[in-house]
C-alpha cells in the first residue's frame, strides 16, 4: 500500500541551479539601480589588477565571475575579458563560455539551460542512471584543480553530488565554497539552500546573515525572512523589507522574491490585502520562484493575485504544475513537472508532486516508478519512496524490483511511523497476492489492517485504504468472480471528502468492467 506523504507549506526558499544559470537566469545581478557605496559590495579592483598582469583563462574567468556578483558587467576589463575567453574555444569550458556570452550579450537572448532536458521518459531514464551527473562531476574535478581558488566550482560540485545522495561529500565542498568567499551571494543562497536541503535551517539562517548584505541585498534578504519562517522565527529585516519593496532604488526582479516572501509572512499572518498586494508587486518582473509562490498562494490560501497572461519567465516549471492542475489538465501538468524534476532533481517536492500526479490521476504505474527511481538518487534510503515504488511497481507485476526495494526498506535505519509501518505491512501483502500466494498476502493485508485500526492518528482512513487494496487484490485473484469482496467493497463507507480513497475504488470497479468487455 502506498504512503500518504503530506507537502509542506511553500516559502520562497532559494533555488540552486549551477552558476551557468543562475546567471543566464538574471539572479546575480540586482544592484543596477542602487547607490553602490550605500551597500558596501566587495571592490573588484585586485580582479582587474590580476587580469592585467596576466590575461590567462584563469584571470579573465575570476574577473567575469566577480563582475557579475557586483554588477559591474559593463566595466570595460570585464567586457575585455570576455571577448578573450570567447577567443580561446579549445581551452574553455561551457560555463565559461555561457558567463562570456552573457556579458557581451546582457542576457537579452540567453536560454534557460541548453542541459534541461525536456519531457521524455529518456529524461527520467538518465537521471535515474546519474550518467551526466557523473559526467557532470568529472569535469569538475578537472576544473577545480586548474583553478583551486574558484569558489564557483565547488558549490557547483557539491550539488552534482546532492543531486546523486552523496551529501557528506557535498558538504565538504560547500564549507570549502564558503571558506574561499562566504559574502557571494551565489555561494551564500547555495549553501543556504543546501542546509535546508539536510534539515539544518539554523546553519542556513547563519551562512545569510554573516554574509553582511542581507540589511542590503533583496536576495539574501528575501532568503532571511523566508528561512525565518522556517524556524519559526521573525526576520529582524521585515520593516527594511518593506521599505525597499517600494523604494525607486531596486529594479522590480530584483525585488521579486522579497515582495514574494513578505507576502508569504502577511499570509501567514492572515492580512490578506497586504499580502495580495505584495504578491502583486513581486509579479512585476518575477522569477521562477516567485511566479510559482504566486500560483500556490492562489490555491491554498485563494488570495486573489493578479497574475498578466504573456509573462516572460524562465524556467518557471512549477508554476506551470500549479496552473495545470487548477484546471485539472493532469496530461499537461505531469510535462511539466518532469521539466521542473530534470531543473532539481535533488529536490523531493518535485518527485512528491510527479508521483501523486501519476499515481492518483494518470494511474501510470510505470512513470510513478521511474520518477521515485529519480528522487531515490538523491534521497537513497527513504522509507515512503521505496514503500511507494515498491507499491506501484508490484501493481504492474515487476515483482522482483518490488522485492528488492522492500528489501531495502528492513535494513533503512529511520524509524517507521505507525501509518509507514502499516503501508509497509501491506505491500508485503500486495506482493504475495501477485505472487499467487493468496492465503499469505490476506494475512499480511488483515495484519496491516488491524494495526491501522490501533493507530493514534489516521485511523479510520489508513484501515479504509488497506481494505481497498486487499478487496481489490482478493477480485483480481479471482478473475473478479469473487462476490463477496465485490458486496464488501461495493458497501464500505468512505466519506466523500476523501478523494483519494473514493478514486482508488472507483479505479477497482473501471477495472472490472474492462475485464468484463475483454
Amino acid at each position: 500500500m502506498d504512503y500518504k506523504v503530506e507537502q509542506p507549506r511553500r516559502k520562497v526558499i532559494p533555488n540552486w541551479r549551477y552558476y551557468n544559470n543562475t546567471v543566464n537566469l538574471g539572479e546575480l545581478t540586482s544592484y543596477e539601480n542602487v547607490n553602490l557605496s550605500d551597500a558596501d559590495l566587495y571592490p573588484i579592483d585586485d580582479y582587474i589588477t590580476d587580469w592585467m598582469d596576466s590575461k590567462s583563462v584563469y584571470r579573465a574567468s575570476d574577473l567575469i565571475s566577480a563582475a557579475i556578483t557586483n554588477s559591474q558587467k559593463n566595466n570595460s576589463h570585464v567586457i575585455e575579458a570576455a571577448k578573450f575567453l570567447l577567443s580561446k574555444q579549445d581551452k574553455i569550458n561551457l560555463v565559461q563560455q555561457q558567463t562570456a556570452e552573457y556579458i557581451l550579450a546582457n542576457h537579452n537572448n540567453m536560454q534557460c539551460d541548453k542541459d534541461v532536458l525536456r519531457l521524455k521518459n529518456v529524461a527520467i531514464e538518465k537521471l535515474k542512471s546519474a550518467s551526466e551527473t557523473h559526467n557532470k562531476i568529472h569535469a569538475l574535478r578537472i576544473y577545480a584543480h586548474a583553478y583551486p581558488f574558484n569558489p564557483i566550482v565547488y558549490v557547483d560540485m557539491a550539488r552534482a553530488y546532492v543531486t546523486i545522495g552523496l551529501k557528506e561529500k557535498a558538504e565538504k565542498l560547500i564549507r570549502m565554497a564558503l571558506f574561499l568567499d562566504p559574502k557571494n551571494r551565489f555561494v551564500a543562497r547555495a549553501a543556504a539552500r543546501f542546509y535546508i536541503h539536510i534539515g539544518d535551517n539554523e546553519r542556513a539562517a547563519d551562512i545569510v546573515r554573516k554574509t553582511g548584505f542581507s540589511r542590503f541585498d533583496p536576495w539574501l534578504m528575501a532568503s532571511d525572512i523566508s528561512i525565518a519562517m522556517m524556524r519559526g522565527k521573525h526576520s529582524g529585516n521585515i520593516k527594511k523589507g518593506q521599505q525597499m519593496i517600494f523604494s525607486s532604488s531596486y529594479t522590480p526582479f530584483s525585488i521579486s522574491e522579497l515582495a514574494s516572501a513578505l507576502g508569504t509572512v502577511e499570509m501567514e499572518y492572515g492580512t490578506r490585502k497586504k499580502s495580495r498586494d505584495l504578491f502583486n508587486q513581486s509579479l512585476v518582473a518575477p522569477n521562477d520562484n516567485s511566479l510559482a509562490q504566486a500560483e500556490w498562494a492562489m490555491i491554498s490560501a485563494r488570495i486573489p493575485i493578479t497574475i498578466q497572461s504573456g509573462l516572460n519567465v524562465k524556467c518557471c516549471h512549477e508554476s506551470k504544475v500549479y496552473k495545470s492542475l487548477e484546471q485539472n489538465d493532469f496530461r499537461e501538468s505531469i510535462h511539466h513537472t518532469i521539466d521542473w524534476i530534470c531543473d532539481m532533481p535533488f529536490s523531493l517536492k518535485p518527485v512528491l508532486v510527479g508521483y501523486e500526479i501519476s499515481t492518483s490521476f494518470l494511474k501510470d504505474y510505470d512513470l510513478s516508478s521511474n520518477i521515485l527511481g529519480v528522487g531515490l538518487k538523491s534521497h537513497p534510503n527513504d522509507p515512503w519512496m521505496l514503500n511507494n515504488r515498491a507499491y506501484v511497481n508490484a501493481r504492474i507485476n515487476k515483482l522482483d524490483e518490488a522485492e528488492k526495494d522492500m528489501e531495502r526498506l528492513e535494513h533503512c535505519n529511520s524509524d517507521l511511523s505507525e501509518s509507514m509501518s502499516v503501508c509497509k505491512e501491506a505491500t508485503h501483502g500486495l506482493i504475495a497476492y501477485r505472487r499467487k500466494e493468496r492465503e499469505k498476502g490476506r494475512k499480511l493485508y488483515e495484519q496491516a489492517i488491524l494495526h491501522a485500526s490501533t493507530m493514534k492518528e489516521n485511523s479510520e482512513e489508513v484501515k479504509i485504504k488497506a481494505q481497498i487494496n486487499m478487496l481489490r487484490e482478493e477480485l483480481i485473484f479471482s478473475n473478479y468472480q469473487n462476490s463477496s469482496a465485490l458486496i464488501e467493497l461495493e458497501q464500505l463507507i468512505i466519506p466523500n471528502d476523501k478523494l483519494e480513497l473514493v478514486n482508488l475504488r472507483k479505479e477497482v470497479f473501471d477495472e472490472m468492467k474492462k475485464n468484463e468487455k475483454i
